[in-house]
């Protein structure tokens, strides 16, 4: 299934990104919540976790890379397989249903929003290129296939700042080894090479062992590793954290 794409702020992956201090991979511009950029792909990789404005940069039209290395000279070809724009500037891209499930559409008694899945060499390719793709491809820990990996994400309104929920996919994979590889793995999917800093421990929350990633400073992030997912939350508080992974399957 295919559709356009258009990840906003509340996405939780980006929330981690900025957590994390990781490099930003794209430029960005600011749009109120209430006009969706329908012709582009956003990313909150640059923005505060606290923020409630969409960042959005234009995949039609030349977007422009700012990855924390030079992406140097493309070699790849995964960008070519996505198909050309529309008469309006729009990519179709791929979409997940079965993994956005996973994600309630009520969570804490409110209504979850900006739900978006893709496929994450798709969501880099229309943010920043094949030179991105390449560059963070090429930085890759072994034994992760970031071509591969799939994406669902979702925001919700349980206190500010807004929290963040995501699921990862990596086909066929253990996801314990992106929790062992949090910080590298989270930021390159954001399309970073730079290795996000911070401190994982093993914990039990809703129900469910969990392991969290604590940045030096700014707000933690709750992993929940499930066969070949990785349920990642970014809350305003563990308390927040708990109401969420106790409604995860």
């Amino acid at each position: 299934m295919r559709s356009t794409l258009t990840v906003s702020l509340g996405v939780l992956l980006l929330f981690s990104l900025s957590a994390c201090g990781a490099a930003p991979a794209v430029s960005e511009s600011a749009a109120a919540p209430s006009a969706p950029a329908t012709a582009s792909a956003s990313t909150g990789a640059v923005a505060s976790p606290t923020a409630s404005a969409e960042a959005t940069t234009s995949p039609a039209a030349s977007p422009s890379a700012s990855a924390a290395a030079s992406p140097g000279t493309a070699t790849g070809s995964d960008c070519s397989a996505l198909p050309s724009p529309d008469e309006n500037g729009q990519t179709a891209t791929t979409e997940y249903p079965d993994l956005l499930a996973m994600i309630p559409d009520e969570l804490g008694g409110q209504q979850t929003h900006s739900r978006q899945s893709f496929r994450v060499v798709e969501f880099l390719c229309l943010a920043g290129g094949q030179a991105v793709v390449d560059e963070v491809v090429g930085g890759s820990p072994d034994g992760f296939d970031l071509t591969a990996v799939q994406y669902a994400g979702a925001s919700v309104n349980l206190g500010e700042p807004t929290s963040g929920v995501a699921v990862i996919r990596t086909p066929g994979a253990d996801a314990t080894f992106m929790v062992e590889n949090f910080g590298k793995v989270i930021p390159l999917i954001g399309g970073s090479t730079e290795v996000a800093e911070g401190e994982t421990s093993a914990d039990t929350l809703g129900g469910k062992p969990i392991f969290i990633f604590s940045p030096p400073e700014s707000r933690s992030t709750f992993l929940y590793p499930k066969d070949d997912l990785l349920f990642v939350i970014s809350p305003k508080d563990a308390a927040v954290a708990e109401t969420i992974l106790a409604a995860l399957p």
